[in-house]
Protein backbone atom coordinates (compact mmCIF):
# COMPACT_ATOMS: atom_id res chain seq x y z
CA UNK A 1 0.00 0.00 0.00
CA UNK A 2 2.86 2.41 0.77
CA UNK A 3 4.12 2.07 -2.79
CA UNK A 4 0.80 3.22 -4.24
CA UNK A 5 0.46 6.07 -1.73
CA UNK A 6 3.67 7.61 -3.12
CA UNK A 7 2.36 7.97 -6.72
CA UNK A 8 -1.00 9.15 -5.37
CA UNK A 9 0.80 11.91 -3.48
CA UNK A 10 2.66 12.85 -6.65
CA UNK A 11 -0.73 13.24 -8.30
CA UNK A 12 -1.69 15.82 -5.69
CA UNK A 13 -3.20 13.73 -2.87
CA UNK A 14 -2.14 14.09 0.75
CA UNK A 15 -1.19 11.09 2.90
CA UNK A 16 -4.53 10.98 4.73
CA UNK A 17 -6.59 11.27 1.53
CA UNK A 18 -4.47 8.66 -0.25
CA UNK A 19 -4.62 6.20 2.65
CA UNK A 20 -8.38 6.66 2.99
CA UNK A 21 -8.87 6.07 -0.72
CA UNK A 22 -6.81 2.88 -0.69
CA UNK A 23 -8.54 1.59 2.43
CA UNK A 24 -11.96 2.15 0.86
CA UNK A 25 -10.85 0.40 -2.30
CA UNK A 26 -9.46 -2.55 -0.34
CA UNK A 27 -12.82 -3.01 1.36
CA UNK A 28 -14.57 -2.90 -2.02
CA UNK A 29 -12.12 -5.34 -3.62
CA UNK A 30 -12.60 -7.86 -0.82
CA UNK A 31 -16.31 -8.12 -1.55
CA UNK A 32 -16.03 -7.66 -5.29
CA UNK A 33 -15.10 -11.33 -5.80
CA UNK A 34 -17.92 -12.62 -3.60
CA UNK A 35 -21.31 -13.41 -5.21
CA UNK A 36 -24.59 -12.19 -3.79
CA UNK A 37 -25.23 -15.61 -2.26
CA UNK A 38 -22.59 -14.81 0.36
CA UNK A 39 -20.29 -17.72 -0.48
CA UNK A 40 -16.68 -17.39 -1.57
CA UNK A 41 -16.28 -16.99 -5.31
CA UNK A 42 -14.54 -19.95 -6.95
CA UNK A 43 -12.07 -19.42 -9.74
CA UNK A 44 -13.01 -20.94 -13.09
CA UNK A 45 -11.06 -24.01 -14.32
CA UNK A 46 -9.14 -21.61 -16.60
CA UNK A 47 -8.12 -18.40 -14.86
CA UNK A 48 -5.38 -15.79 -14.61
CA UNK A 49 -2.84 -16.83 -11.99
CA UNK A 50 -0.04 -15.19 -10.04
CA UNK A 51 2.59 -16.99 -7.95
CA UNK A 52 2.26 -16.77 -4.17
CA UNK A 53 5.53 -18.53 -3.37
CA UNK A 54 8.10 -20.93 -4.79
CA UNK A 55 7.76 -24.47 -3.43
CA UNK A 56 11.09 -25.02 -1.66
CA UNK A 57 9.94 -28.04 0.37
CA UNK A 58 12.35 -30.98 0.58
CA UNK A 59 10.33 -33.94 -0.60
CA UNK A 60 10.00 -36.15 -3.66
CA UNK A 61 9.07 -34.71 -7.07
CA UNK A 62 6.30 -34.19 -8.17
CA UNK A 63 4.81 -33.86 -4.69
CA UNK A 64 7.18 -30.95 -4.10
CA UNK A 65 8.84 -28.42 -6.34
CA UNK A 66 7.44 -25.77 -8.64
CA UNK A 67 5.10 -23.10 -7.31
CA UNK A 68 2.08 -22.24 -5.23
CA UNK A 69 -0.30 -20.05 -7.22
CA UNK A 70 -3.64 -18.30 -6.83
CA UNK A 71 -6.25 -16.92 -9.17
CA UNK A 72 -6.11 -13.11 -9.07
CA UNK A 73 -9.10 -11.26 -7.56
CA UNK A 74 -10.44 -14.53 -6.08
CA UNK A 75 -10.61 -15.42 -2.39
CA UNK A 76 -10.39 -19.12 -3.27
CA UNK A 77 -8.78 -20.92 -6.21
CA UNK A 78 -9.93 -24.20 -7.69
CA UNK A 79 -7.02 -26.65 -7.61
CA UNK A 80 -6.34 -29.52 -10.01
CA UNK A 81 -8.15 -32.04 -7.78
CA UNK A 82 -11.31 -29.91 -7.69
CA UNK A 83 -10.84 -28.62 -4.15
CA UNK A 84 -10.80 -24.91 -3.33
CA UNK A 85 -7.98 -23.27 -1.40
CA UNK A 86 -6.26 -19.93 -0.90
CA UNK A 87 -3.41 -21.24 -3.05
CA UNK A 88 -2.80 -24.33 -5.18
CA UNK A 89 0.30 -26.32 -6.05
CA UNK A 90 1.70 -26.43 -9.59
CA UNK A 91 4.76 -28.60 -9.96
CA UNK A 92 5.57 -26.91 -13.26
CA UNK A 93 4.32 -24.62 -16.01
CA UNK A 94 3.49 -26.04 -19.43
CA UNK A 95 4.08 -23.41 -22.10
CA UNK A 96 4.73 -25.98 -24.84
CA UNK A 97 1.25 -27.42 -25.39
CA UNK A 98 -0.45 -24.11 -26.23
CA UNK A 99 2.29 -21.51 -26.71
CA UNK A 100 4.93 -23.67 -28.35
CA UNK A 101 7.77 -22.19 -26.28
CA UNK A 102 11.09 -23.99 -26.10
CA UNK A 103 12.48 -25.10 -22.71
CA UNK A 104 14.92 -22.17 -22.86
CA UNK A 105 12.13 -19.67 -23.49
CA UNK A 106 10.05 -21.11 -20.67
CA UNK A 107 13.02 -21.01 -18.30
CA UNK A 108 13.58 -17.31 -19.01
CA UNK A 109 9.90 -16.58 -18.34
CA UNK A 110 9.81 -18.68 -15.16
CA UNK A 111 12.58 -16.56 -13.67
CA UNK A 112 10.16 -13.63 -13.66
CA UNK A 113 7.12 -15.75 -12.77
CA UNK A 114 8.81 -17.16 -9.66
CA UNK A 115 9.58 -13.63 -8.46
CA UNK A 116 5.98 -12.51 -8.89
CA UNK A 117 6.80 -10.40 -11.95
CA UNK A 118 4.58 -12.27 -14.40
CA UNK A 119 1.04 -13.61 -14.83
CA UNK A 120 -0.31 -16.59 -16.73
CA UNK A 121 -3.72 -17.65 -17.93
CA UNK A 122 -4.36 -21.38 -17.91
CA UNK A 123 -5.75 -24.34 -16.05
CA UNK A 124 -4.38 -26.57 -13.32
CA UNK A 125 -4.51 -30.18 -14.49
CA UNK A 126 -3.14 -33.45 -13.07
CA UNK A 127 -0.51 -34.94 -15.40
CA UNK A 128 1.62 -38.11 -15.21
CA UNK A 129 5.11 -37.36 -13.99
CA UNK A 130 7.16 -40.54 -13.82
CA UNK A 131 5.55 -43.02 -11.43
CA UNK A 132 3.37 -40.33 -9.91
CA UNK A 133 0.92 -37.61 -10.92
CA UNK A 134 1.76 -33.93 -10.62
CA UNK A 135 -0.42 -30.84 -10.90
CA UNK A 136 0.66 -28.88 -13.97
CA UNK A 137 -0.40 -25.35 -14.91
CA UNK A 138 -1.08 -25.42 -18.65
CA UNK A 139 -0.51 -21.90 -19.94
CA UNK A 140 -2.56 -20.38 -22.75
CA UNK A 141 -1.42 -16.74 -22.28
CA UNK A 142 1.41 -15.04 -20.42
CA UNK A 143 2.32 -11.48 -19.38
CA UNK A 144 5.39 -9.77 -17.88
CA UNK A 145 5.31 -6.98 -15.27
CA UNK A 146 6.74 -3.62 -16.32
CA UNK A 147 7.24 -1.75 -13.02
CA UNK A 148 8.55 -4.95 -11.38
CA UNK A 149 7.27 -4.55 -7.85
CA UNK A 150 4.48 -6.08 -5.78
CA UNK A 151 1.10 -5.14 -7.31
CA UNK A 152 -1.65 -3.56 -5.24
CA UNK A 153 -5.32 -3.31 -6.13
CA UNK A 154 -7.70 -5.08 -8.48
CA UNK A 155 -6.48 -6.91 -11.60
CA UNK A 156 -8.13 -5.74 -14.83
CA UNK A 157 -7.95 -6.87 -18.42
CA UNK A 158 -7.64 -3.56 -20.27
CA UNK A 159 -8.13 -3.36 -24.02
CA UNK A 160 -9.88 -1.55 -26.86
CA UNK A 161 -13.67 -1.53 -26.65
CA UNK A 162 -13.91 -1.06 -30.40
CA UNK A 163 -15.72 2.27 -29.89
CA UNK A 164 -14.45 5.24 -31.89
CA UNK A 165 -15.43 8.78 -30.89
CA UNK A 166 -14.83 12.25 -32.29
CA UNK A 167 -14.64 13.96 -28.91
CA UNK A 168 -13.85 13.17 -25.26
CA UNK A 169 -14.94 11.59 -23.03
CA UNK A 170 -14.94 8.38 -25.06
CA UNK A 171 -15.40 4.78 -23.78
CA UNK A 172 -12.74 3.49 -26.15
CA UNK A 173 -10.84 1.60 -23.44
CA UNK A 174 -12.64 -1.03 -21.37
CA UNK A 175 -11.53 -2.67 -18.12
CA UNK A 176 -12.80 -6.10 -17.09
CA UNK A 177 -12.16 -7.43 -13.57
CA UNK A 178 -10.30 -10.69 -14.17
CA UNK A 179 -11.72 -14.02 -12.97
CA UNK A 180 -15.09 -12.46 -12.16
CA UNK A 181 -18.34 -11.56 -13.90
CA UNK A 182 -18.40 -8.00 -12.59
CA UNK A 183 -19.60 -5.28 -14.98
CA UNK A 184 -17.20 -3.76 -17.48
CA UNK A 185 -16.03 -0.20 -16.79
CA UNK A 186 -14.53 2.38 -19.15
CA UNK A 187 -11.90 4.30 -17.16
CA UNK A 188 -9.04 6.58 -18.08
CA UNK A 189 -6.00 4.42 -17.32
CA UNK A 190 -2.89 6.01 -15.78
CA UNK A 191 0.04 3.66 -16.26
CA UNK A 192 2.47 6.39 -15.13
CA UNK A 193 1.31 5.96 -11.52
CA UNK A 194 3.04 2.55 -11.52
CA UNK A 195 6.49 4.08 -11.74
CA UNK A 196 7.39 1.94 -14.77
CA UNK A 197 9.99 3.21 -17.28
CA UNK A 198 8.80 5.68 -19.90
CA UNK A 199 9.31 3.24 -22.77
CA UNK A 200 7.19 0.61 -21.00
CA UNK A 201 4.41 3.15 -20.35
CA UNK A 202 4.40 4.15 -24.03
CA UNK A 203 4.24 0.48 -25.04
CA UNK A 204 1.40 -0.10 -22.57
CA UNK A 205 -0.59 2.86 -23.86
CA UNK A 206 -0.21 1.59 -27.42
CA UNK A 207 -1.15 -1.98 -26.44
CA UNK A 208 -4.36 -0.79 -24.76
CA UNK A 209 -5.57 0.33 -28.19
CA UNK A 210 -5.58 -3.28 -29.42
CA UNK A 211 -7.99 -6.14 -28.91
CA UNK A 212 -5.29 -8.12 -27.07
CA UNK A 213 -4.64 -5.30 -24.62
CA UNK A 214 -2.76 -5.52 -21.32
CA UNK A 215 -3.38 -6.36 -17.67
CA UNK A 216 -3.37 -3.48 -15.19
CA UNK A 217 -3.56 -3.61 -11.40
CA UNK A 218 -4.75 -0.64 -9.44
CA UNK A 219 -7.45 1.52 -7.91
CA UNK A 220 -10.38 3.15 -9.69
CA UNK A 221 -11.13 6.63 -8.39
CA UNK A 222 -14.06 8.93 -9.20
CA UNK A 223 -13.58 11.70 -11.73
CA UNK A 224 -14.61 14.24 -9.08
CA UNK A 225 -11.31 13.58 -7.28
CA UNK A 226 -8.92 16.41 -8.17
CA UNK A 227 -6.17 14.30 -9.75
CA UNK A 228 -4.41 15.89 -12.75
CA UNK A 229 -4.02 13.21 -15.40
CA UNK A 230 -3.62 12.41 -19.04
CA UNK A 231 -6.35 10.29 -20.56
CA UNK A 232 -5.74 7.10 -22.51
CA UNK A 233 -9.22 7.23 -24.00
CA UNK A 234 -8.65 7.26 -27.72
CA UNK A 235 -10.47 9.82 -29.81
CA UNK A 236 -8.84 10.35 -33.20
CA UNK A 237 -5.23 9.17 -32.99
CA UNK A 238 -4.74 5.86 -31.08
CA UNK A 239 -1.21 6.82 -29.98
CA UNK A 240 -2.01 10.37 -28.91
CA UNK A 241 -3.69 10.55 -25.47
CA UNK A 242 -5.90 13.54 -24.86
CA UNK A 243 -6.06 15.59 -21.67
CA UNK A 244 -9.12 14.82 -19.57
CA UNK A 245 -10.75 17.93 -18.09
CA UNK A 246 -11.57 17.86 -14.40
CA UNK A 247 -15.27 17.92 -15.30
CA UNK A 248 -15.06 14.53 -17.04
CA UNK A 249 -17.38 11.84 -15.67
CA UNK A 250 -14.95 9.09 -16.70
CA UNK A 251 -13.42 7.28 -13.68
CA UNK A 252 -9.67 6.99 -13.43
CA UNK A 253 -7.76 3.74 -12.98
CA UNK A 254 -4.48 4.47 -11.18
CA UNK A 255 -2.16 1.56 -11.95
CA UNK A 256 0.23 0.19 -9.33
CA UNK A 257 1.57 -2.30 -11.90
CA UNK A 258 0.81 -3.38 -15.44
CA UNK A 259 1.70 -6.35 -17.61
CA UNK A 260 2.45 -6.61 -21.31
CA UNK A 261 2.01 -9.84 -23.28
CA UNK A 262 5.11 -12.02 -22.90
CA UNK A 263 6.93 -12.76 -26.10
CA UNK A 264 9.35 -15.70 -26.30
Amino acid sequence: MTHLIRPLRKLGLGIVAAASLLAAHAAWAQTAVTPSTGGDRLAAPEAVFIVTRVDARKCMYPTCGGYFVRAVNAKLTRCADGTQAKECHAVELDTLSNLGWTPEQQSAFEEDFGKGFALVKGALTPQPRGLYTGDVLRVTQAWRAQARHKPYGTFYGVHSSGIVCIKAPCPSIQADVLNTQLPTTYPDVLLSSSGAPKAAIEAGNAAMATAEGIIAVGVQVPSTLDVPTTSTSLTVAPTAPATTPSTSKTPRLLASEFYLPAKP
